[in-house]
């Protein structure tokens, strides 16, 4: 199957927003890097995509990040490449790592789980979510240390990916844990990782635009809300996420740049929700908030 390269052209300020928005369109089997082209003030994204990319997906994502930077959409160059196994590069590039208690390999892995680790299996694939981006291994951390003094009876990951979150609140939650997506490919593939993980039996994966399903309403409040996408859509879900959870919940955010974070703490501080840890890793924010 052909490979194509997907490049723009973007402002420094946006670039990694636009990173983050392309891996999750296009799954982590479509590498994105960036490359500076003038210091200080633009930078070349460049994505590599299996088939022919769907021109609709991305122009809408890519409008929408533009729209939230304030800026004109950039353009689209597509080029067609040279036949090459990019799915098998992309995984000989994912080595298993550690996060806490978590750890994070490959099916291609042979080395085993360490001892006194929970192995959580998630190979490249179509839905966001490895733990190798800076969003996920911060929720991971968040999940790791709340597992460490409590162990929440009623949780959810909303915007699941590849259903890596909820796996990982599997184990530290006292009952099943939901996961939702509003793609139904990452919602199968949410599904198909537990049962991989041998989680199926604990994790309930469904199709919803935020909260808004039956299945999350009849299992409301959450002691324990994780949401990793991305930083207008948190705030858009606050009042949603604050009703959603219980008295003296948590609710774990992040898919935040740095400079975002503050605007999107302002957004849940009327609902009463407030800061209990701030964790940033290089450019990328999660945050801890309790009810």
């Amino acid at each position: 199957m052909a490979v194509w390269k997907l490049e723009l052209t973007v402002p420094e300020t946006a670039r990694v927003a636009f990173e983050l928005a392309l891996q999750e369109a296009l799954g982590e089997d479509a590498p994105v890097a960036s490359t500076e082209i003038r210091e200080g003030i633009d930078w070349r994204v460049e994505a590599y995509i299996e088939g022919f990319p769907n021109r609709d997906l991305l122009a809408k994502v890519i409008a929408a990040v533009a729209q939230a930077f304030a800026i004109a959409p950039p353009a689209v160059i597509l080029t067609e490449l040279e036949d090459k196994d990019w799915v098998a590069e992309n995984q000989r590039s994912f080595q298993p790592f550690s996060v806490g208690r978590f750890f994070v390999y490959p099916s291609f892995h042979t080395g085993g789980v360490p001892k006194g680790q929970t192995g959580i299996q998630i190979d490249p694939g179509m839905a966001f979510g490895t733990g190798t981006h800076a969003t996920t291994r911060g929720c991971l951390t968040a999940i790791d240390e709340i597992g460490q003094t409590d162990r929440p009876d009623s949780t959810i990951d909303v915007g699941c990916g590849s259903g890596i979150l909820a796996i990982a609140l599997a184990a530290i939650a006292r009952r099943r844990v939901v996961a939702c997506d509003n793609d139904p490919v990452a919602v199968q593939v949410a599904e198909d990782n537990a049962r991989i993980n041998g989680v199926a039996a604990r994790v309930i994966a469904v199709q919803s635009e935020g909260l808004d399903n039956d299945v999350i309403r009849r299992r409301a409040p959450f002691d324990l809300i994780v949401a990793n996408i991305l930083a207008q859509p948190l705030v858009d879900l606050a009042p949603s996420m604050a009703n959603a959870l219980a008295n003296g919940g948590r609710i774990v955010l992040s898919g935040l740049l740095n400079t975002q974070a503050d605007s999107v703490i302002q957004a849940y501080r009327p609902h009463g929700l407030s800061v209990q840890k701030r964790l940033e890793l290089g450019d990328w924010t999660t945050l801890v908030l309790r009810g």
